[in-house]
């Protein structure tokens, strides 16, 4: 699962920006979206658990709770991939659910993909300024689930009720 890691890492690579690639893929559409793949300038994701601690007669908490999750990303693309993005989810595409998977590749290294699940395009902003620069558009993500190389995080993850 994991590769061995060498020190020191004479004239060798480790991950960067460059190493990612990104395929945005409908989840729940009622019309058959196409896996869209594209560029993108940048990229932040994160997952954040928020424990209780269960306190009683000592200065040290005795116990803390398993929590609730949260996720949030944001990235931020040109102008004509964002424009692809809204005319391969048409119309509703703020409500139209998607998964976005993050691979990371790099030779000598075993190929990992993340997984933001059940995401929403939140919000987005694009704007421009004289300069030489391309157009960006920053857009706010809000994935249900974020699996970082393909795993839970949870022991035993939400399942339907049975």
């Amino acid at each position: 699962m994991t590769d061995v890691l060498e020190f020191p890492l004479i004239n060798g690579l480790r991950h960067a920006f460059s190493s990612m690639k990104f395929v945005f893929k409908s989840t729940g559409s009622e019309v058959e979206v196409p896996d869209i793949k594209m560029f993108l300038k940048s990229i932040d994701y994160e997952r954040t658990r928020d424990r209780g601690e269960v306190r009683a007669n000592h200065p040290d908490p005795i116990a803390m709770t398993l929590g609730e999750n949260s996720y949030s990303a944001s990235m931020e693309c040109y102008r004509a991939e964002f424009n692809l993005l809204l005319s391969t989810f048409g119309a509703g595409y703020g409500d139209a659910p998607f998964s976005l998977l993050i691979t990371w590749g790099l030779n000598g290294f075993e190929t990992v993909t993340d997984e933001l699940l059940g995401c929403h395009f939140d919000s987005s902003g694009s704007g421009g300024a004289q300069g030489a620069d391309a157009s960006v558009v920053k857009i706010d993500l809000k994935p249900l689930k974020i699996k970082f190389c393909g795993l839970d995080d949870l022991a035993e993850p939400l399942a339907q009720p049975t």
